[in-house]
Parts: C-alpha cells; sequence; structure tokens
C-alpha cells in the first residue's frame, strides 16, 4: 500500500514486503507512486484511472518496466464506455505522439491530427526541435537547465537524494543517494547519463561524508569546490517548519472532528459522538508525531501507546480518560478529554 500519507520508513518496508514475500502480490498505490519505486518484480500493471498527462502513465508503468524486469510486462488501462475517460482517450494519444515528436524526435509531426488552427502552432514547434537531444536536454531549452535536472533527480530518487551538485562547466553531475543493497551503481549511473546528457557519478551519503572528512584532513585531493550544490538536505531549522506546515493541517481536522463530537453529545447522541472523538484524538496524535518528526501511530490503540510514553502533562484524570477512549473502553467525559488533549498539542506545536 502506497500513499502520500504512508511515512518514508513504512514505506520502504512495503516495497521490500512486495518484493520478497511470495504472499504479497498485489501493490496498491495512489498517484504518489507514480515516481521512485522499484517494482520490477511486478508484470502486470493495472491503471484504474487514466491521467489527461500521458507522461504521468508512462511512470506508472515505468515502475515495473525497469533495468533488471526479465519478463514482459503486461499493461490494463480499465475505461468504462460512454466517460469522461473514454473521451479522453484520443487526446491522449495526441498527446503522447506530440510529446514523441517533439522531446525525442520520433515520428511524424505533420501527421499528427489537430483540431483546425493548429497547423501554423505545429509548424513553429517542428522549427524549434533539438533533432538528437536527450528528453531531459530538450526541456533544458526551455527552461533553466539546471532546475529542469534538479527535478528530474527529485522525482527520480524522493527523498533517497539527499545532495545533487553540477560542476561549473555542466558536464558532470554529482548525486549523492540512499541506495538499496539490491540497486547497481554503474549501470544506474550509464541509464541516468544517457538521460540527463552529462556524466552522472553516484554515492551514498556515508560516502560523501568520508570523502568530505579526508578531504578537511587534507589526506584526499577535493574538488567539490569546482560544483555547485544545487540540492542540499534542509536545515534543522527548515525541516522544523516543513514538520509544522504538515501538522498544522492535521489539527485542523482534529478540530473540526471534535467539533462534531461535541454537537453530537450535546444533542444527546454521545454513542455516535464516540467515532469522530476518536478520529479526532488520532489526527491530533498524527500533529504531534509529524512535528516531532516520528512515524504516526497508526491505530487508536498505538495512539494511546505513543502519548503514555511521552508522559503527556495534561492532568491524570483527563488522561485517563483519553487513553480509555482510545482503547475502546468507556471514558467518563470523552469530548472533555479529546479536548484537553489538543488544546495541550497545540501549545506543544505552537499551532
Amino acid at each position: 500500500w502506497h500513499t502520500g500519507q504512508v511515512p518514508q520508513q513504512r514505506r520502504r518496508n512495503e516495497i521490500r514486503r512486495f518484493r520478497e514475500d511470495p504472499d504479497c502480490r498485489l501493490f496498491l498505490s495512489s498517484e504518489s507512486g507514480g515516481v521512485g519505486l522499484n517494482l520490477q518484480v511486478a508484470d502486470t500493471v493495472v491503471n484504474l484511472d487514466l491521467p489527461w498527462n500521458p507522461a504521468r502513465l508512462e511512470q506508472r508503468i515505468a515502475r515495473a518496466w525497469r533495468k533488471y524486469q526479465t519478463r514482459p510486462v503486461t499493461v490494463i488501462n480499465l475505461v468504462s464506455e460512454d466517460t469522461i475517460e473514454h473521451r479522453m482517450l484520443g487526446l491522449i494519444d495526441q498527446k503522447r505522439a506530440l510529446a514523441e515528436g517533439v522531446l525525442d524526435g520520433r515520428g511524424d509531426l505533420t501527421t499528427i491530427k489537430l483540431p483546425s488552427g493548429r497547423a501554423a502552432f505545429m509548424e513553429r514547434l517542428d522549427a524549434v526541435l533539438h533533432r538528437g537531444a536527450t528528453p531531459l536536454q530538450a526541456r533544458a531549452s526551455r527552461t533553466n537547465p539546471r532546475d529542469v535536472l534538479k527535478q528530474h533527480f527529485i522525482d527520480e530518487f524522493d527523498e533517497d537524494l539527499s545532495r545533487l551538485l553540477v560542476s561549473d562547466d555542466g558536464k558532470n553531475a554529482l548525486a549523492v543517494v540512499s541506495w538499496p543493497p539490491d540497486r547497481a551503481v554503474t549501470e544506474e549511473e550509464q541509464r541516468l547519463a544517457a538521460v540527463a546528457g552529462l556524466n552522472v557519478h553516484v554515492i551514498d551519503p556515508d560516502s560523501y561524508e568520508t570523502m568530505r572528512r579526508l578531504a578537511a584532513a587534507g589526506m584526499i585531493s577535493w574538488t567539490a569546490s569546482a560544483m555547485t550544490e544545487i540540492h542540499s538536505p534542509p536545515t534543522p531549522e527548515d525541516a522544523s517548519r516543513q514538520r509544522l506546515l504538515r501538522a498544522s493541517p492535521l489539527l485542523e481536522q482534529a478540530r473540526r472532528k471534535l467539533q462534531a463530537a461535541t454537537l453530537l453529545t450535546g444533542g444527546g447522541f454521545p454513542t455516535e459522538a464516540r467515532v469522530p472523538a476518536i478520529e479526532a484524538a488520532q489526527l491530533g496524535t498524527d500533529a504531534l508525531a509529524t512535528v516531532r518528526g516520528h512515524d504516526k501511530p497508526e491505530h487508536p490503540a498505538a495512539s494511546a501507546a505513543y502519548l503514555q510514553d511521552l508522559n503527556a502533562p495534561i492532568g491524570a484524570e483527563v488522561f485517563g480518560d483519553f487513553l480509555r477512549l482510545l482503547r475502546d473502553e468507556d471514558p467518563d467525559d470523552e469530548v472533555a478529554a479529546v479536548t484537553a488533549l489538543l488544546d495541550w498539542i497545540a501549545q506543544e506545536i505552537g499551532a
């Protein structure tokens, strides 16, 4: 299972389980799984919906159709008759043909059928083509090349990319990447070089830091001064700010759930108020875990254990009610317990 809300460590464990556990046969993913995954053990890709951009569709398929894939990959696009997606098919094919002609120099642009009035536009596109350029170079010709390169590596490696440096002459790139043990560095360098159109060298973060320490001690020659860092790990302050930005919406959702529980309780429906109260407590705990850089608890009982480990100072009686709520027991006043908890969390994260 993979969505944008799955923590990084759990995401890696899910990918490993799909790869190594013979009983794990299906990998479900939202659009967030369209980049940064290596699922060569899969031989079938089922697209439950079609994106407007055909490149996003190709990115999904490429998760299975990657280097080291030893079998044919079957792609199934589920499309219902007489739906918007059904009417999209022709447009997606046109976009794909256009992209292949412009970015990859494949096909005959004059054969692409577009609505009337676009012929002049197609002629201009054909006139500015950079034949023989890699897809990355073709995109870079229309914007800042370093920005394109940086975004490409972020899309490729997601959070595994810690640093990216480019030589001042624009011929070499050094990517500092956390590699899974089964990934061959040399072949990946060759693949990235073919896409990026420059020499790509990849090392892991530990090796990079070792080289820096040796250079600082004068034991090796370090030429990183001739390179510009275009992507670097966030500073502690930046990381803290990003965690707070992710936590604040969770706390706001928790408050809305608590408001629903309060209304239900006041209206004489205490049983019905239990579900939104538990959801509010879970979301509040998620916000606290997020701002502290911890994995979010996966269920209410885990939230109770997490808060108990923190020894949250919100009053023994109120905290006891809160724990009983999360453990599916009967608290004395669940709304009061969750209110006290969310007030304390808001103080903790400064929201």
